[in-house]
């Protein structure tokens, strides 16, 4: 996951995506959706991690991927921080920016899942714009 993350790697994502989706059968959902990168640290990195994770899943499971109907605001990394402080960082981080289809059952990845405090921030943001079921997914766990 570092190497995914840091190391200038985002193929390791695309090949994790194909692997996990090969190991678990296809969701009953409309689309994929990457938990989204703040501009900035979209910048900085020069990808989405989350991104490549969808498009190796969807390959495999031929869904499509949603990268612009959730965005996030900056917030400082979470890494030092415990649950509760997870929690009110992420609140009003996530934005939907256009409707989404009414009633839409959607699929969100993160890379790596803590304490579901991401996760659940941006798919409140989701069910608040219109998904009716919001299944949230990670790669791995700490």
């Amino acid at each position: 996951m570092h190497q995914l993350k840091f190391g200038e790697r985002p193929e390791l994502g695309h090949y994790l995506g194909r692997l996990y989706a090969q190991m678990h059968e296809r969701p009953e959902v409309e689309a994929l959706i990457p938990l989204p990168l703040s501009t900035r640290r979209q910048r900085q990195r020069g990808y989405n991690q989350c991104t490549w994770i969808c498009h190796g899943l969807a390959e495999v499971w031929d869904l499509p991927v949603w990268t612009h109907v959730l965005t996030k605001a900056h917030r400082p990394p979470q890494a030092q921080q415990n649950k509760a402080q997870r929690a009110v960082a992420m609140e009003g981080a996530f934005a939907v920016p256009s409707p989404l289809p009414m009633g839409c059952r959607i699929q969100l990845w993160d890379d790596t899942w803590t304490t579901g405090a991401t996760l659940n921030a941006a798919a409140w943001a989701l069910r608040d714009h219109g998904a009716r079921e919001v299944h949230a997914r990670a790669i791995a766990s700490e």
